[in-house]
Order: C-alpha cells, then sequence, then structure tokens
C-alpha cells in the first residue's frame, strides 16, 4: 500500500510539473497570433484614426498629408534614387512644414519593384510601395513604418508620429516589433518574436506614448514527442511561471 502511494504521488508531480515564482505576478492571456493585426477595446480610438494605406511612390513625389489627415498640416517629398536597375529607388523622405522648414529621414536599403497591379495605369513601371502609415501606438495619427529586411518575416522600423512638434520621430523600441494584437484599454502591444515549426515566441509590450516597454513574454514548445512546454518571463526575461502539459 506504502509503495502504491509513493506510486501516485510520483505520477502527479510528473504530471502536473509546473513552476510559478510569484503568485502576485497576473499572467497575461495571450491572443492567438494572426497575419494581420487584430484590436481589443480599441473602437473608440480607431473611430479618430485615418484608414492605414501605403504609399505607392514611381518618382520625386511631394505628396500633402492633409488630404489623409485634416489634422496635419505637413507634406512628404519622397526622394527617388537610381544608379542602375538594380540599385533603384526611394531612399529618403523629407518632412516639409507649412513655415517651410524641414528636415528627413535616410533608409538603410533601398526597395522598388515593378508594379504588379495589373489595374493600375502605372503597370509595369518601378514602384515602391512598402512605405506604410499606420497607427502602431494607438494615439489616433498614422505613423511611418518602413521594411528593412524580408527572410522568413519582414523586418520594420517605424517613425512615430510626434503631436508637440508636428514631426516623425525614430523610435528604437518599436523597431524590428512585429505587432499582431493591441488592447487599447490595458495600453498592450502583442508581438511575435519568431519561431520554428514546434515551437513560438510571443512578445507583450507597454504602450508609453511614443514608446515600448517590454512587459511580458511567452515561450511554446511542442517539440518533445510526449508533452508541451508552456512558460511565461517578466520584463527581464525571469522566468514566473513553466508548465508541461502532457500530450
Amino acid at each position: 500500500m506504502k509503495n502504491a502511494f509513493l506510486f501516485f504521488t510520483f505520477l502527479f508531480f510528473v504530471c502536473c510539473n509546473n513552476y510559478q515564482k510569484n503568485n502576485s505576478i497576473q499572467i497575461l492571456d495571450f491572443p492567438s497570433w494572426s497575419d494581420s493585426i487584430t484590436f481589443i477595446n480599441c473602437d473608440e480610438i480607431i473611430a479618430k484614426t485615418p484608414v492605414s494605406f501605403n504609399f505607392k511612390i514611381y518618382e520625386d513625389s511631394i505628396i500633402d498629408l492633409n488630404q489623409f489627415d485634416n489634422r496635419l498640416n505637413l507634406s512628404f517629398k519622397f526622394n527617388w534614387h537610381y544608379e542602375d536597375y538594380f540599385d533603384i529607388g526611394v531612399n529618403s523622405i523629407d518632412f516639409i512644414k507649412e513655415d517651410g522648414s524641414s528636415n528627413s529621414i535616410k533608409f538603410g536599403g533601398i526597395e522598388a519593384f515593378q508594379d504588379k497591379d495589373s489595374q493600375s495605369n502605372r503597370f509595369g513601371e518601378i514602384v515602391r510601395d512598402d512605405i506604410t502609415m499606420i497607427d502602431v501606438n494607438m494615439d489616433s495619427y498614422l505613423d511611418i513604418r518602413i521594411i528593412t529586411f524580408c527572410g522568413k518575416s519582414c523586418e520594420y522600423e517605424y517613425w512615430i508620429y510626434n503631436e508637440s512638434t508636428n514631426n516623425f520621430d525614430f523610435s528604437s523600441s518599436f523597431a524590428y516589433i512585429k505587432p499582431y494584437c493591441i488592447d487599447c484599454k490595458k495600453q498592450i502591444l502583442y508581438s511575435y518574436g519568431g519561431g520554428e515549426a514546434y515551437d513560438f515566441l510571443k512578445i507583450a509590450y507597454k504602450i508609453n506614448g511614443n514608446e515600448l516597454s517590454r512587459f511580458q513574454s511567452s515561450y511554446f514548445d511542442s517539440w518533445h514527442k510526449d508533452y508541451n512546454l508552456q512558460q511565461f518571463s517578466d520584463s527581464a526575461g525571469s522566468l514566473i511561471f513553466s508548465d508541461t502539459i502532457y500530450k
């Protein structure tokens, strides 16, 4: 009887192996990953926000942003670079204010390809169409997102609109994030952190105006044939919860 008790005690710990560092820490319920951004409790802010869009730039161009958002008195001057067929595209943007003052951003890479939109009157011409206007910090103003690299997935850099200066500021804390869900009530941005066929990482960031701060992360691994591993870590990367879920 004693041996049976020890056996079932051992079985309980094996089947329910988990670790929680601090019961007072609330573990986030990370939303399921999606290849497009989903929003939670964001109806009010979305109603104030212009629709996200991509520019299509074929040459040196000046575009007044007031046509997209009547709160803005600012124009973008897209500077077209051309050396040869393999070195062509927009390489910088000048921000031109109503008083004529300006500043600029320069891109790390040049990307332009043939326009594949058969409905476009410039079908087949070289175009840069990966410069996106999207509100990534949920303040109702569109920000600039630019692709910096694409492999298994694309990585981006962001210039966040600063209402107080009427300018777009590069944000290193937003750089390379891959947001898939934003909770406006909690001011949390969920980002895909990478993974393979059997494992993936999700990272939750707190939105603090024009900056992000890491809040929690979730790691899931189903590689082992007998069990799945689920772990949560805090803002410093320290483990706060771990659980093995037997298949």
